[in-house]
């Protein structure tokens, strides 16, 4: 799942937190740029497609932090 519009404090244990509470989470990491700044980005990656589903139905367009976070689906690059 990548998650945008996050706020740049927002760091990789915050959202994996969050993240939890729809499923375990395998993986997650805050997209940097190259200074280590936050884009306002994180990849979330589920051990189920289920929970990665219930987290983007929850998650897209709800405030968060004064702003509209926005969540979908990516697939796994092949």
């Amino acid at each position: 799942v990548l998650i945008s519009n996050l706020d740049p404090g927002a760091n990789a244990e915050d959202i994996r937190m969050i993240c939890s509470q729809f499923g375990q989470v395998s993986q997650c990491e805050v997209l940097l740029d190259r200074a280590g700044r936050s884009l306002g980005e994180a990849e979330v990656e589920f051990m189920h497609r289920s929970a990665a589903l219930d987290c983007i139905a929850k998650l897209d367009n709800e405030v968060a932090d004064g702003r509209v976070v926005r969540a979908i689906l990516r697939n796994r690059p092949t």
